[in-house]
């Protein structure tokens, strides 16, 4: 039942582009180059979106893309 859950949430959140592939926890650290506690942080503080089932946790990877600010030169 758990993996038939898993994959309807997955159905649900991906669309037809490649870009709202879903990732991992780890593989969403190693996406934006930092530890995995510094994702748990960055959900808390809601400067990214966390998806979920149970304790699973899930990443859209063109919501990352589209969390990224540009850096001002000063």
């Amino acid at each position: 039942k758990f993996n038939r859950n898993l994959e309807n949430l997955s159905k649900i959140l991906q669309t037809k582009d490649a870009d709202d592939e879903l990732l991992t926890r780890e593989q969403t650290a190693k996406f934006l180059q930092v530890d995995v506690s510094t994702l748990y942080l960055w959900v808390k503080k809601k400067k990214i979106k966390a998806y979920g089932i149970g304790n699973r946790r899930y990443f859209k990877r063109s919501e990352l893309i589209e969390s990224l600010t540009p850096i001002e030169n000063k």
